[in-house]
């Protein structure tokens, strides 16, 4: 078995070469060389505009269905994003919601990472807050195939809506770091 030992540079000719100018030569988890778009960067931003109502104690997965862009080459469908390559990928999302309980609750903002809990935010809502809203950010490790989406988690027995009215607080972005 063979292996390449690159001091300075490497030049690979068209000739050999199947990758296209400006990709980048990536490992994968297995040790192999794969080419990747170097000048097609992977991320999206997307807003959530309507009417949900998120029952009680249930996470909820929500469905962003405004796209402000969306480079991903259809590995985001509005309510999750399957990592098209592995690597670390920073998420940033915003949930507001309309309060009009008149007992306090927990509100909660989740990153689901291939269906569990990866990261959350809660906060506790007492009826004097109309418009309480949760953000969260995290860089989080994806495989080839895993998902992440956002999610919303209460325990008011009144149930919550989304704030449908104000999509710039109401939003999921992700891109890509390495």
């Amino acid at each position: 078995q063979g292996a390449v030992f690159i001091r300075d540079s490497l030049f690979l000719g068209n000739s050999v070469n199947p990758g296209n100018p400006g990709d980048v030569l990536r490992r994968t988890t297995t040790g192999r060389a794969v080419w990747s778009s170097g000048a097609n960067p992977i991320n999206f931003s997307a807003s959530f505009t309507g009417s949900l109502t998120v029952p009680n104690g249930s996470l909820t997965p929500i469905t962003f269905n405004n796209m402000d862009y969306n480079n991903t080459g259809g590995s985001f469908n509005g309510n999750s994003f399957t990592a098209p390559v592995e690597g670390i990928y920073h998420v940033d999302g915003s949930i507001s919601i309309n309060n009009t309980s008149v007992i306090g609750y927990n509100f909660q903002l989740q990153i689901i990472k291939s269906g569990s809990t990866y990261r959350m935010f809660s906060q506790y809502v007492s009826p004097s807050i109309s418009q309480p809203q949760n953000s969260i950010s995290a860089d989080v490790h994806l495989f080839l195939g895993q998902t992440i989406q956002l999610g919303v988690w209460h325990d008011n027995t009144a149930g919550i809506g989304l704030l449908s009215s104000v999509p710039s607080r109401n939003y999921f972005n992700c891109h890509k770091v390495n």
